[in-house]
């Protein structure tokens, strides 16, 4: 394989966990590419001792909506055009409520850890 890099996460983790960003490039979409990365950031947070995950994405963004839904996400809120999302990483744990979403990474405060994991053509 190429190591060419066909998706990206960003997963923030200080007092939550929450994905910053999840990118797929298109020659990549249809892959299962999308879905790996949010495995790894899923394991990556209840590794860390997260209960559960959280991330925000565009209403428009339906095929991104429907992915979620069959991975196991719920929605807990809408801040006008962004659907705010949870999921529980153990067995029994409840959906917390929605945790305050940063509107730039300039706005975030200092957070004990961010990673960032990419997917490559071969891995």
């Amino acid at each position: 394989e190429t190591g060419e890099i066909l998706g990206g996460i960003i997963l923030r983790m200080d007092e939550g966990a929450q994905i910053e960003n999840v990118a797929v490039t298109a020659a990549a979409m249809g892959r299962g590419v999308g879905k790996a990365l949010i495995a790894r950031a899923e394991e990556a947070a209840r590794a860390a001792g997260h209960d559960n995950l959280a991330l925000a994405t565009h209403e428009a963004l339906t095929e991104n909506l429907a992915l979620y839904a069959r991975l196991g996400w719920a929605e807990t809120g809408r801040e006008g055009q962004k659907v705010l999302m949870r999921k529980p990483l153990t067995k029994g744990s409840p959906i917390s409520p929605p945790m305050t979403w940063m509107a730039s990474p300039g706005s975030m405060p200092p957070c004990s850890g961010f990673g960032r994991s990419w997917i490559t053509a071969g891995s």
